[in-house]
């Protein structure tokens, strides 16, 4: 398997052209297929382990990793994956493992003006969960693979979250005012985590950022 570097090397280029609009000889293809004699990859069946212990997600993360072969323009790359409703449960939405595939958030707030109150914690267990999981994938990943930030989530969603739906889109209508307080709040608490995130992803000393898409 290329090491990451050579993969970058091979993805630079086209890509670059491609987000500079550029004319494409070829177009650009992110491919990926787990080998057929790959080792075995660890798993369970206990769904809040396998969300949650972050040495089990790492190490069938990076056997995932080594035991894939990359086309075109993919590079190998580590998407911090706790769901879309990663937010409202790192500010104190209860989260419900669904099966490997989805985390939904359950409200715990009654009301705007208690979201209000909401702050990012770093003793929240979900939220520690993720830096840990980042961490420990930036630890493993210079010219390794990229490590793709936990999605944040849109700010509405996140609201909605934390104190349902039906009061969010309630007080859209009754209390506006509310509601844009709540959405810049919102706001800052998002850049305050994404910095915070990126800070840690920066130490893997890789070329360049990637998202849950996999596009270098």
């Amino acid at each position: 398997m290329k090491n990451l570097n050579q993969n970058i090397r091979t993805a630079e280029e086209p890509l670059e052209n491609w987000w500079e609009n550029g004319d494409q000889k070829y177009p650009c293809i992110i491919g990926s297929e787990l080998m057929n004699d790959h080792a075995p990859i660890p798993d369970t069946d206990n769904l809040e382990q396998f969300w949650t212990e972050a040495d089990s997600v790492i190490e069938r993360t990076m056997m995932l990793i080594d035991n894939t072969h990359y086309f075109g323009q993919a590079v190998p790359f580590h998407y911090v994956d706790f769901g879309s409703s990663a937010m409202p449960c790192a500010l104190g939405a209860r989260p419900e493992y669904v099966d490997k595939e989805t985390i939904w958030a359950h409200p715990q707030f009654d009301s705007i003006d208690q979201v209000l109150s909401t702050e990012l914690r770093q003793d929240n267990p979900f939220y520690r969960n993720i830096l840990k999981t980042t961490e420990l994938s930036v630890s493993l990943a210079h010219n390794h693979h990229m490590v793709a930030p936990v999605a944040l989530g849109g700010v509405g969603d996140n609201l909605a979250g934390l104190y349902g739906t039906e009061n969010l889109l309630t007080d859209m209508v009754l209390r506006p005012e509310k509601v844009e307080i709540a959405m810049g709040r919102q706001k800052q608490i998002w850049i305050e985590a994404f910095e915070q995130i990126q800070s840690i992803i920066k130490k893997s000393g890789n070329l360049g950022g990637i998202g849950w898409a996999g596009i270098w």
